[in-house]
């Protein structure tokens, strides 16, 4: 319990000693209620009003979002404690259905959940989880999830940013990032994965050794070259809808692109970012035709030499060509 929180606490006797004459919280509207939370602190509604043992009350229902998705960022150290005094309850364990945890305004947060917290309560935890987060991570934080015995198994939604690393870093310690993303997505097998999404500034390294995932339909990942972005399109998501794809560096080498052995029939918006790796018109077609039914395109393309993108009727011609359906 939190002892700086000034408790609007509902007790079993609160509503019996109302008296019918006289206004009270309850008789708010549950819109006036909501938005009354929205100045509160998440920690505050839930000492409040999150009454787990009569889950039939009208007040704990309507406080639903709060304790369905939980938030560790920009908390103070008591209501840290206070949501794993809710996690960690013998009677009423809280369970939520979304976790977001993140290093961006507490250092080492995410270690702390993982290192600090049994085995058996997060093991509980990820049980129920369909929604994770992590904001800022280490590739420490990397290592604790894909050596660790948790199983990922019901996570149906993966975003992950990890830490940006600093223009002077060690290249050994950036490719030990790479290491730990690409052991962390092939260790942990996650047969419900709906949508992952990736961001990494020096930009994710794909491995053909991944497995497929037959059941992401939404992908937002920063891959390093192009020639990740063929990886990613040779048959790693086949039943994607919706990808976004942010390419960081230039090819080192120029070569062909690997032969093109499977299209994604159900992919319907792509969006392609480049951050001025000099890309070029024949590279666009040759990733055009992955996806014969694309209805929706977004790109962003800057400081390249090819003349063809200043040529307005060929861009035309080579969508109608390639994409019909825009």
């Amino acid at each position: 319990m939190m002892d700086d929180f000034i408790v609007l606490k509902l007790n079993s006797s609160f509503a019996e000693e109302i008296n019918h004459h006289v206004s009270c919280f309850l008789d708010l509207t549950d819109e006036i209620i909501l938005r009354i939370c929205r100045y509160l602190s998440p920690a505050y509604v839930l000492n409040s009003f999150y009454i787990p043992d009569k889950p039939q009350l009208r007040i704990h229902n309507l406080i639903c979002n709060y304790y369905k998705e939980i938030k560790f960022d920009q908390i103070t150290n008591n209501e840290y404690k206070y949501f794993m005094n809710l996690l960690c309850h013998l009677n009423f364990p809280l369970r939520p259905q979304s976790l977001i945890l993140s290093n961006e305004h507490i250092n080492c947060l995410i270690q702390r959940f993982f290192c600090f917290t049994p085995t058996n309560i997060i093991q509980s935890i990820f049980d129920h989880l369909k929604n994770l987060t992590l904001i800022d991570c280490s590739q420490e934080d990397l290592q604790l999830m894909y050596l660790g015995e948790i199983d990922f198994s019901k996570i149906q939604h993966l975003h992950l940013t990890v830490q940006k690393t600093k223009q002077y870093q060690d290249k050994d310690l950036i490719e030990e990032d790479y290491i730990s993303l690409n052991q962390f997505l092939v260790n942990k097998e996650m047969p419900l994965l709906e949508t992952i999404s990736i961001e990494f500034n020096n930009g994710l390294i794909l491995s053909k050794s991944l497995t497929s995932y037959l059941t992401v339909q939404n992908v937002n990942l920063f891959l390093q070259t192009i020639d990740d972005l063929y990886i990613l399109l040779d048959g790693l998501v086949p039943n994607v809808q919706t990808m976004t794809v942010h390419l960081i560096q230039p090819r080192l080498l120029t070569c062909d692109p690997p032969t093109r052995t499977s299209s994604y029939h159900q992919l319907t918006k792509f969006a392609l970012l480049e951050h001025r790796i000099g890309l070029v018109v024949d590279d666009l077609k040759y990733v055009f035709g992955f996806m014969p039914n694309l209805n929706e395109l977004t790109l962003s393309v800057r400081d390249t030499s090819d003349p063809i993108f200043c040529h307005g009727p060929s861009i035309e011609s080579i969508l109608n060509e390639y994409l019909p359906n825009l």
